[in-house]
């Protein structure tokens, strides 16, 4: 077949055509594959993601509980109360059988059962444990103490030393003791210092960290005697930091009494009438000292589960 100049001029065109067909296929197909690698990049990350929150378990087994000496849940408590299925007077341990037992409770919206906490009045509530202060100090040397708290007010309750500026709200302490505790200079402050202290016939042993939070806060008591240090988490950050006292026998072990809740005068013992209004969703004891990376997973389990 013979073709002529316009047959030439028809080819040049198709092949131009055909050229530039393929340079566009094959510029969409480099296209679809750098796609394809973002997405699939994008669908390694979302369920690289995914499996991250999995890992996260917030329910109860999630806890360190094989080291648990106490732990006081205010979802289990709130709904066994409710369904009759225990006291109302019962904060169950759910790992040892350590239950605390609830005092001058009026179980109303100001004293009482909430849906997944313990309404502390601020004026006479006390929940008290079975386990005995000086003996269990004398037993651990290292330990962890860990709540989740609301505090309502600072205020001093009760019709004597209403002078008194302090109350340990997790412990027990007359002269010497040990506990999370707040002070204040002004009953009245919106300002207000969470404290630890430890004390026996060596001295203290305390350290604080000024607050202005009223809202739900998770705090760590990590008392750990083998590194010679005490310290202080809120919300599962490292916030005070101080060296233990040396190892003795308490003072005035025989009237520090039973680990308590809701509080009772530092330094001054059991006969100061201050208590704190707070609301506490859970608390555990330790008998180990935990690590900054153990109080950041309870305090994310916390978190979650009591939604602060």
């Amino acid at each position: 077949m013979k073709l002529n100049n316009k047959g030439f001029a028809v080819t040049g065109i198709l092949y131009t055509a055909l050229l530039m067909f393929l340079v566009v296929i094959s510029g969409i197909l480099s296209m679809m594959s750098t796609r394809k690698v973002l997405l699939d990049k994008m669908k390694q990350d979302t369920l690289e993601s995914l499996d991250e929150v999995v890992e996260v378990d917030y329910n109860l087994d999630s806890y360190l509980n094989n080291d648990m000496v106490v732990f006081y849940d205010g979802i289990t408590n709130a709904e066994r109360v409710k369904n009759n299925e225990i006291a109302n007077t019962v904060f169950e341990d759910i790992v040892n059988s350590n239950h605390g037992t609830l005092l001058s409770f009026d179980f109303n919206s100001d004293s009482g059962w909430g849906d997944n906490y313990l309404k502390f009045d601020g004026v006479n509530d006390i929940v008290e444990t079975p386990i005995y202060a000086s003996d269990f100090a004398d037993i651990h040397d290292d330990f962890t103490m860990s709540m989740v708290v609301k505090i309502n007010k600072v205020s001093i309750g009760g019709n004597q030393d209403v002078d008194y500026d302090s109350s340990t709200i997790f412990g027990a302490t007359y002269y010497s003791g040990f506990g999370i505790y707040w002070t204040t200079s002004d009953v009245l402050t919106t300002q207000y210092r969470l404290g630890i202290m430890m004390s026996n016939n060596s001295g203290n042993a305390s350290t604080t960290y000024t607050s202005t939070d009223f809202g739900i806060q998770h705090i760590s008591f990590v008392f750990n005697r083998t590194n010679n240090k005490q310290s202080l988490y809120v919300n599962g950050n490292k916030v005070a930091e101080r060296t233990v006292i040396a190892k003795g026998d308490f003072n005035h072990a025989s009237n520090m009494g039973n680990i308590k809740f809701g509080g009772s005068g530092l330094y001054g013992g059991n006969s100061r009438n201050v208590r704190t209004d707070m609301n506490l969703y859970t608390a555990k004891i330790y008998n180990r000292a935990l690590t900054a990376a153990e109080v950041k997973k309870e305090y994310e389990i916390d978190k979650h589960r009591y939604s602060f």
